[in-house]
């Protein structure tokens, strides 16, 4: 068959720059394999035990902030960290708050939210993790579940502030009047009541986010235990749920 000397050049061509491409292929120095990833037994622990979650130490930013929502594909459990493009106003005073864990404040208050497992991640100073670890050996609600780098603790389930909003009936308004006496708390309790399809209003500031006064007296209020409700607005209300932290009231004349 006849071939065309053109076309016997184009050929040639290709085929030369064909050959000095795969020379200089062999000639480049590629670099090394990437390491391979480090394993996550912390997060293999909790994906066979899912429940709520915190991880420390927190992230001192908004970026550092985020990992929790990426490894989170590895086990897929809530974790207070988290957050979708909005810092919530409670996460940077609730990272602060939790730079004393455990002590008796903070213990009770994740188990008002419903964390029952903490991460503590190898990131956190060598100082501040033998700090918690002493103090983790004094409290029974806490219990090493994985040992290691990133260990894993088990925190007895106690969930009050989902209780006190469990004992609101559905719909009703409540008012948070002394929320300025732990923003923390009673905002963290906000988003419970939120979430439970409440309209909630008090009195504070919690970071960005200012609580809103309500225009009357609400038929619930929450209250720091020991505090008289009659000097909030509530003469003769009466204790519907009593927890150790916050009591649930119900206005005189409601039902």
């Amino acid at each position: 068959m006849y071939t065309p000397p053109a076309l016997l050049g184009t050929i040639a061509l290709i085929v030369g720059l064909a050959l000095l491409g795969l020379e200089a292929l062999t000639a480049m120095n590629l670099p090394d394999p990437l390491p391979p990833p480090k394993p996550h037994p912390e997060y293999g622990w909790m994906r066979a035990n899912p429940a709520p979650t915190l991880e420390l130490p927190m992230g001192e930013g908004p970026v550092a902030s985020a990992w929790p929502n990426y490894w989170s594909m590895l086990h897929w459990n809530q974790v207070v960290n988290g957050y979708s493009g909005l810092l919530p106003p409670s996460y940077f005073p609730l990272r602060e708050r939790m730079r004393a864990f455990p002590d008796a404040a903070t213990v009770r208050l994740l188990q008002g939210i419903g964390v029952t497992t903490v991460v503590v991640h190898e990131e956190m100073p060598p100082g501040e993790r033998a700090r918690l670890e002493a103090a983790a050996a004094t409290f029974p609600q806490l219990t090493l579940a994985l040992p290691g780098p990133d260990a894993v603790y088990t925190l007895v389930a106690d969930p009050w502030m989902w209780r006190l909003a469990g004992a609101v009936p559905p719909g009703a308004d409540v008012d948070l009047p002394a929320a300025n006496a732990d923003p923390l708390a009673f905002g963290l309790l906000l988003a419970i009541l939120q979430r439970e399809g409440h309209t909630v209003y008090g009195s504070g500031q919690l970071d960005y986010y200012a609580f809103q006064p309500a225009p009357s007296p609400r038929c619930y209020t929450v209250l720091p235990s020991g505090i008289d409700p009659t000097s909030f607005g509530y003469p003769g209300a009466t204790v519907v749920l009593h927890e150790p932290e916050m009591t649930l009231y119900r206005r005189a004349g409601c039902e």
